[in-house]
């Protein structure tokens, strides 16, 4: 074979080498982009589904959210039908207590219930007694009863005042030793009221006072009905909390926890008992040897 033919051999074998070259380069840039399509696709889909599972978990969570509130607020109007069972003005009752729990959610114990029903009750009588400021007392009687009044007032306003501090100073599992000092306080101002009507002769302006004081006074009355709920339904629970200490020779000596409850009652218990059942007074006949 001649020298040349070996040259022609050897050049088609480089162009071989060359095509085969740029079918590989070719085939790289070909899966290169391939492959950055791929990748590319694949972020596209898990970004929307991160955006649209970011929508469903944003939707479960507001849906949890809701749930949580309609629970809240389920619960919280227990707990006002509970310290309103033996008012006699249950919308007056209820209503102010609602929108103070409305206004603020923390409001749950029925302690504090009571104390802000009467700071309620403290702004009906402060707004009834501004509005005697308008009535023009046309005699000496009734100019000196009016003066009397005043002073009436002013007990009851402290009365009231010295009724939030107890409530604010004292805890709950102690407010049944307190329930007759409120009762009296409470009791106090109404009287107040009456008797500063009672000093003004018959005719339109002591009858006026009366309907300008009644919804003041209905108030008061809410809020002794309200003391004496609360407290028989804690006198109750830490009856029931002795009896059990009496029937088990091994129960501990602190038997109550920090809101009166007694510690041997089992959670979902707990739960009905400060949210949604007020006992009635108990009436039992117990023998003389215990």
């Amino acid at each position: 074979m001649a020298f040349q033919d070996f040259d022609l051999i050897t050049e088609r074998r480089k162009s071989e080498k060359r095509q085969q070259l740029k079918k590989r380069i070719l085939i790289g840039v070909v899966s290169t982009v391939v492959l950055a399509g791929l990748i590319g696709c694949a972020f596209f889909v898990a970004t929307s589904k991160g955006a649209f599972g970011g929508s469903n978990t944003k939707e479960e969570s507001s849906q949890t959210s809701k749930g949580n509130k309609q629970q809240h607020i389920a619960h919280s109007e227990r707990i006002v039908k509970l310290v309103c069972t033996s008012a006699d003005y249950k919308e007056k009752c209820e209503g102010p207590l609602n929108k103070a729990i409305e206004a603020d959610p923390k409001l749950q114990h029925p302690k504090d219930l009571l104390k802000v029903y009467i700071k309620v009750v403290e702004d009906e009588v402060n707004k009834a007694f501004d509005k005697t400021n308008t009535f023009k007392f046309e005699t000496e009687e009734e100019k000196g009863a009016f003066e009397d009044c005043k002073k009436l007032f002013g007990d009851a306003q402290d009365d009231l005042q010295t009724s939030i501090d107890q409530l604010t100073a004292i805890e709950f599992k102690k407010l049944s030793s307190k329930a007759p000092d409120l009762n009296s306080w409470l009791s106090a101002v109404i009287s107040f009221q009456q008797t500063c009507i009672d000093g003004f002769p018959e005719g339109k302006t002591k009858t006026n006072l009366q309907k300008l004081f009644e919804d003041s006074k209905e108030f008061v009355s809410n809020s002794l009905a309200m003391v004496t709920q609360v407290s028989t339904f804690l006198s109750t629970v830490q009856t029931l909390a002795r009896g059990r200490l009496l029937l088990s020779d091994n129960s501990p000596v602190a038997s109550l926890d920090s809101e009166g409850i007694p510690a041997w009652i089992h959670a979902e218990e707990r739960r009905v008992l400060k949210a949604a059942d007020i006992r009635p007074t108990p009436n039992v006949t117990v023998a003389k040897d215990g």
